[in-house]
């Protein structure tokens, strides 16, 4: 997370999986060897020597334990007030400008009956690009060709001129569906990261 951090990445797609009233990080089945706990102290180090910075937070529950007792807000809840630091901003909307954002940590709620954070439970399509909360959300994951995830990605940066969105969301990571064996986000990848570095640095000259 740290090498994350100063690589320049500023938003982060977190699956947590309740065991024993503890967090984890996992994608579906795969543990990432990884503690909500550390990554959290990671985020809010972070913005207390940047605060000039900001980080956007994705948070789903992933399956939890069967052990387990705990409700999932009330838990992720606890993990928050673990900290003095008031970096974690759990608003339920976004600032509308990035003098705005600065310094903070805000929270996408991915899970459903979400009442801290952007409100994300209802609403987010899976495999789709949608509109929802005044956001704008690419997310075609599972596609036939490069070339037409390429294509989503060229539509919805143009989509961020538009004055309207208060945040525009572009996935870049996918898989083929077709390919045999199964190509995961790393075949296609090789692909699409140059073509976004070109692409993007026409942009900055």
């Amino acid at each position: 997370i740290d090498k994350q951090l100063s690589m320049g990445v500023r938003f982060f797609d977190m699956r947590l999986q309740d065991v024993n009233g503890s967090f984890i990080i996992v994608h579906d089945f795969v543990d990432q060897n990884l503690t909500f706990a550390s990554v959290l102290d990671s985020f809010v180090s972070f913005l207390e020597k940047n605060p000039s910075e900001f980080l956007l937070v994705s948070i789903k529950e992933e399956k939890s334990s069967v052990n387990s007792s705990w409700d999932f807000e009330s838990l992720l809840l606890d993990y928050f007030d673990d900290y003095s630091s008031d970096v974690i901003d759990t608003s339920t909307s976004l600032p509308k400008t990035l003098k705005e954002a600065r310094g903070n940590m805000y929270v996408l709620s991915r899970y459903y009956g979400s009442t801290i954070g952007v409100p994300c439970g209802s609403g987010w399509y899976d495999n789709d690009s949608f509109e929802m909360n005044n956001m704008y959300v690419q997310d075609h994951y599972c596609i036939d060709n490069v070339e037409e995830k390429i294509d989503d990605i060229k539509s919805t940066l143009e989509k961020t001129n538009q004055s309207n969105y208060d945040l525009v969301l572009n996935f870049t990571s996918c898989y083929l569906d077709n390919a045999f064996p199964p190509s995961y986000a790393v075949t296609p990848a090789k692909t699409i990261n140059p073509f976004l570095a070109d692409y993007l640095s026409s942009f900055v000259g």
